[in-house]
């Protein structure tokens, strides 16, 4: 279920940027699913240096976890890495992205979820500003 949700918001952010795309005057890129990629892409289009991709990517290798592997985080960020580094922070007040063992299993609180909602709106909110 955790993991449905994630996908949405995901797909939703991802759509989004198509639309700010062609607010924009940009070519909209409908097909590119990664929505990391599409994201700094847009922001290339716009000449600005915003850096998102490592906390969506984050955020996409845990959803896929989620999803596929029952919850467990059976591999890292990188090919034989030791950690997975989660899309939301490791307290409620810290900078830094929480990070689990390959091998253990994914906890996601109720503070994850609001961290992660309210970074999705963050960047829609931006996304429809700008």
């Amino acid at each position: 279920m955790i993991a449905n949700g994630l996908r949405e918001l995901d797909r939703f952010l991802n759509i989004l940027i198509d639309e700010a795309c062609w607010r924009h005057g940009f070519a909209a890129q409908p097909r590119q699913r990664n929505t990391a990629n599409k994201l700094a892409a847009f922001h290339a289009q716009r000449g600005q240096r915003q850096n998102e991709r490592p906390r969506l990517e984050a955020l996409a290798r845990a959803r896929d976890a989620l999803f596929h592997c029952n919850g467990m985080a059976l591999r890292g960020d990188r090919r034989g890495g030791a950690v997975l580094t989660l899309g939301w922070p490791a307290a409620a007040d810290a900078a830094s992205l929480a990070t689990i063992a390959v091998g253990a299993a994914i906890v996601v609180t109720g503070g994850d979820m609001a961290s992660v909602c309210g970074y999705y709106r963050r960047l829609a909110d931006a996304l429809l500003e700008g």
